[in-house]
């Protein structure tokens, strides 16, 4: 059966008077390029966030792996990474607390796939790359019970020419024990990987057609990597799978991107039988883009999904929290956003509420930021408003925003900003991303005073010409 859902109303999010559990919208990061790749539940009050950053770190793009408490308060922030470009595509929490970091970092071909073991508290324990001389990406990870990793992607430089499908398994510590591809004369990818019950992994993602464009590719292997069946599923353009997870009916579900029941990107859940034939379909959107990105099964047997779409919400992109029932029927779909591009990439329950994570445009220290929704049962927050959490991280070293000059420092509370421009706007901001203080600028006037408590602070001032910049000054009492 296929059926499509047109002209559906995607709600704007609504303003709930009364909820059971605390309810919120932050926004996270500096100055630079900041964007969000998920975020797990530890529990209520601890959530991991694991993102990349241009902000601060020690190259152009490094992990930022970033603990809030249930309120979306940040704990603690750290960058993880070296000289070169390591940019995180996965991340999953392991059984015994560990964090597991999945992504591309250059490498001497080009790029290679890495997996970054850390502790609950996002040190380093190890981190391995995988691949040959050509380009090699990874897309996912998941634990098996025993401790092993699986791990999904493509690969150039491995198979047949071009893209493989690359399905790979490794020990707890990250060494190899098995690894497939699938390819042909056509582009493969793999997206995402599932665990089964029998011990066969089923992973899925996309395969190249003769006209160019993409079907969804899903492969079933046994627990030694050997393939069990594969099938391909879609309309006459693309279609591409970005999420698998077992469905509490039996079978499997999937969602992703489908252009082949309109002119635009559209949602697409796919559902199948347990030897991956065809069981339903739905394609989500119709008068404008909208795309899924990973979904989760819910209390209730029904799905929450996360993504972005253009159909509805304050401009541009706007983040997405879809619920469906277990037979793929709309629910409800909420929005979270502003007039600039915000997405979704990943969706987690917290209480009996649902945990929302990605980037934005829209709010944040300036370009985009890391942002985290917290909503209640019904996917809906208390407030609109967002909190932004301005991080000081190693700010000050990031030769790509020019830095201000503050004197005296240390100040007794009145300083002066020695830069050039013409400053309009001052912000104090406390070394764990608060914000101190608002500080008056009178034009031709660089003297600011403060009553801030004496400590450590990050000075970002802004100027007429639209630039921000920073400094530290340290406050001492009188």
């Amino acid at each position: 059966m296929v059926r499509s859902a047109l002209g559906i109303g995607i709600s704007a999010f609504l303003v709930q008077a009364v909820v059971a559990q605390p309810t919120w919208r932050r926004s996270y990061g500096a100055f630079d390029e900041d964007r969000g790749v998920a975020a797990r539940v530890v529990n209520e009050d601890r959530i991991i966030m694991v993102g990349t950053t241009g902000s601060f770190g020690n190259g152009s793009s490094d992990i930022y792996v970033m603990a809030t408490d249930g309120a979306g308060v940040r704990i603690w922030s750290r960058t993880l990474g070296g000289p070169e470009v390591e940019s995180p595509t996965c991340f999953r929490l392991a059984a015994d607390g560990d964090l597991l970091i999945a992504g591309i970092a250059t490498g001497t071909g080009g790029y290679d796939g890495f997996l970054m073991r850390t502790d609950p508290d996002g040190e380093p324990r190890w981190m391995r790359t995988y691949g040959g001389a050509d380009w090699d990406f990874i897309h996912d990870v998941k634990e098996l019970t025993n401790g092993d990793l699986v791990l999904a992607g493509a690969t150039y430089g491995q198979g047949e020419p071009g893209s493989n499908a690359w399905l790979f398994r490794t020990d707890a510590q990250g060494e190899v024990i098995w690894e497939r591809t699938f390819g042909g004369s056509a582009r493969h990818e793999a997206r995402a990987v599932v665990v089964t019950a029998d011990g066969g992994l089923v992973m899925a993602g996309a395969l190249g057609t003769a006209d160019r464009d993409l079907d969804v590719l899903v492969v079933k292997v046994d627990g030694d990597g050997n393939e069990v069946w594969m099938r391909t599923h879609g309309g006459d353009s693309l279609d591409v799978a970005r999420d698998i997870v077992l469905a509490p009916n039996g079978g499997f579900s999937l969602v992703g991107t489908t252009r082949s029941f309109s002119v635009w990107n559209e949602g697409y859940h796919l559902k199948l039988y347990e030897d991956g034939t065809f069981h339903w379909q739905f394609n989500w959107g119709q008068i404008n883009d909208q795309e899924f990105m990973e979904h989760i099964v819910v209390p209730g047997d029904e799905y929450q999904i996360a993504g972005y779409t253009r159909t509805s919400g304050g401009g541009g992109r706007d983040m997405i929290l879809q619920r469906v029932t277990i037979n793929g029927g709309f629910v409800y779909g909420h929005t979270f956003g502003g007039t600039q591009d915000d997405e979704g990439a990943s969706v987690d329950l917290i209480g009996s509420g649902f945990l929302l994570a990605g980037s934005t445009y829209s709010y944040g220290a300036g370009n985009s930021d890391l942002f985290l929704v917290r909503t209640g049962a019904n996917g809906l927050t208390a407030s609109q408003a967002v909190v932004n959490s301005f991080d000081p991280l190693s700010v000050t070293e990031r030769t790509a925003v020019p830095m201000l000059v503050v004197a005296p420092n240390p100040s007794t509370g009145c300083f002066r900003v020695e830069v050039e421009g013409v400053p309009t706007a001052a912000e104090l901001w406390d070394m764990q991303g608060r914000k101190a203080d608002e500080l008056l600028l009178a034009p031709g006037v660089r003297e600011l005073c403060t009553s801030a408590l004496p400590g450590a602070y990050i000075l970002r001032v802004r100027f007429a010409d639209g630039a921000v910049r920073a400094g530290r000054v340290t406050l001492v009492a009188p």
